[in-house]
């Protein structure tokens, strides 16, 4: 098939497209600066010129979309706000109403999402995809209409999956280098009261779900996260393990990480507790379902 991605460039996309070349199929990649040569063909899109290009829309039996400004790159001034909800939203719509303006809908629309949908401090009970119960803080209400606007694709008989993703586990970007970088000199220390609980994913299983959302037809909203859920003091311990570093007992005090981050420290601070339940009942198979052997993978 061929699969039109948005977000191709980022950190779980140029994953996710050479497994998607491997298995033979044809990939297509929204940018707003394409490049003219390299292995997957690139098209022009820009959200602020409300604008793609007519060829990748008509061209795409599946539309993959990634794209999002990094929620955790800077602090949420209300321009930054603006901007993490423009680059998922707008998008999704922008998507949409190129599909309905060419009369050229996919087969499917498989979208990124995010735990932060339960809230930022769901605390420690399990949080399952059928709940009633979200979150209503600005990331859970952002979550919310990320998912809507994928959702306006059912509306025209396009199947739609959802991936509420857990803290991606990769060296190449996000939070696993920044917990990385103080163990390294011994320095490794838990996050305010340490206790709240940390649901991640290895990068290669996050790709791999979404292959595995497009080759076996599954839909609705799906908790991307690995089986083993553990507390941040935890996962700090375990990082300084696998690194042969001490652990620095004394915490982080939250008002410290408020600070330095502002309100993006609620993120820091918070966790979420994921079920993966629903997408392990479909069939799928971590290859990293436990927090060592993904650390060991990564780190070693």
């Amino acid at each position: 098939m061929t699969i039109l991605i948005t977000g191709g460039k980022g950190m779980i996309g140029s994953r996710l497209s050479d497994l998607l070349y491997k298995k033979g199929h044809d990939v297509l990649i929204l940018s707003r600066n394409p490049k003219k040569t390299g292995r997957y063909k690139e098209y022009k899109w820009s959200v602020e010129d409300h604008y793609i290009d007519d060829e990748a829309i008509k061209r795409a039996d599946v539309i993959i979309h990634l794209a999002g400004a990094n929620v955790g790159e800077k602090k949420w001034t209300p321009s930054r706000k603006k901007e993490l909800y423009s680059s998922r939203i707008d998008t999704a719509n922008l998507l949409f109403e190129a599909c309905e303006r060419l009369g050229n809908f996919p087969k499917a629309f498989i979208s990124a999402s995010g735990s932060t949908i339960y809230g930022v401090n769901s605390g420690q009970e399990v949080q399952f995809e059928d709940q009633k119960r979200l979150g209503d803080d600005f990331l859970a209400n952002l979550t919310k209409d990320w998912e809507k606007a994928a959702k306006r694709f059912e509306d025209k008989k396009v199947r739609v999956a959802i991936f509420r993703t857990a803290v991606v586990l990769t060296m190449e970007g996000g939070a696993l280098p920044r917990y990385v970088f103080p163990a390294k000199f011994g320095l490794a220390a838990p996050l305010g009261s340490g206790k709240q609980m940390v649901s991640w994913i290895h990068i290669q299983d996050i790709a791999r779900l979404y292959l595995f959302a497009l080759e076996n037809e599954i839909s609705g909203a799906y908790n991307a996260s690995s089986t083993e859920t553990v507390s941040n003091k935890e996962f700090m311990k375990r990082v300084s393990k696998i690194l042969s570093r001490p652990f620095f007992v004394p915490n982080v005090p939250a008002f410290a990480l408020k600070l330095v981050f502002g309100e993006l420290a609620e993120v820091v601070l918070g966790g979420n507790n994921l079920s993966n339940e629903k997408i392990l009942q479909e069939g799928f198979v971590f290859e990293y379902p436990d927090l060592n052997s993904a650390l060991e993978n990564l780190l070693t």
